[in-house]
């Protein structure tokens, strides 16, 4: 007769633990070599998903995509709203405009016949003592701060062939038939012409310009949007000014 003998699977043999090979490698090892190895630094391993690896850790995420189609836009049209503005005649009134101008970010030429330089500079425009050398940086407004006498001068020795077909002229004189006559006299039919008169200056003007008066005429504006949008940036300077409007 055969007999049969219920039998169960001999268990695989384990590998040694971690701890126990550690043990019996650490134990063939002399002090001098456990000392050396203790004394090493080794990257922490975390087990993840049953595999080890480095532990890493997320510190932030930014939210903002380079790429965000929102955000781009507005940063063109923020661009596009800044405007270089060459300021003909840097004296007192000149510097006064300019620091405005500066301040909510526009870029500021300036020519005199004195030399000033060093207060351009102080203040961040660029000063230019040749006048080709200002208008072959195409700025979008050429402003007059001149004295009324010298204005018909002042247009007459501009090199306009170097400018761009479409800049915007603008006054700040007090008289405002004259200067208008002179602009439409000199200045080709392709310049944009405004007029304006802050009726105020650096003394009554230097704490706030909150609702002192200020006047001003499109005389001549071309219909492109982009014409028609860098007069209201040129006035917007004012209006933030919190000025007073006589139109």
């Amino acid at each position: 007769m055969i007999s049969f003998s219920s039998t169960q699977p001999t268990p695989a043999a384990q590998p040694p633990t971690a701890s126990a090979s550690s043990a019996a490698g650490t134990s063939r090892l002399s002090h001098h070599h456990v000392n050396k190895l203790s004394s090493l630094s080794l990257p922490q391993l975390h087990q993840y998903s049953g595999r080890y690896r480095h532990g890493l850790r997320v510190r932030a995420i930014d939210a903002a995509q380079p790429y965000d189609c929102e955000a781009h836009l507005m940063n063109r049209f923020t661009q596009s709203a800044k405007l270089k503005i060459a300021i003909i005649g840097f004296g007192n009134f000149g510097q006064f405009l300019a620091k405005a101008f500066i301040r909510q970010g526009h870029t500021v030429y300036a020519h005199s016949r004195s030399n000033y330089l060093s207060v351009a500079q102080s203040m961040g425009a660029a000063f230019f003592s040749d006048l080709h050398d200002l208008c072959e940086q195409h700025p979008d407004v050429i402003l007059i701060c001149t004295s009324i006498i010298s204005t018909e001068s002042v247009l007459k020795s501009l090199p306009l062939q170097r400018l761009r077909r479409n800049t915007l002229f603008v006054d700040v004189l007090s008289v405002k038939e004259f200067p208008k006559n002179i602009f439409l006299q000199v200045l080709p039919p392709y310049f944009d012409i405004l007029c304006t008169h802050p009726m105020f200056g650096p003394e009554s003007g230097k704490y706030s310009w909150q609702n002192l008066p200020f006047v001003f005429e499109k005389v001549r504006i071309g219909n492109e949007d982009s014409r028609l949008s860098r007069v209201e940036n040129f006035l917007d300077i004012f209006r933030r000014k919190g000025v007073g409007w006589w139109r």
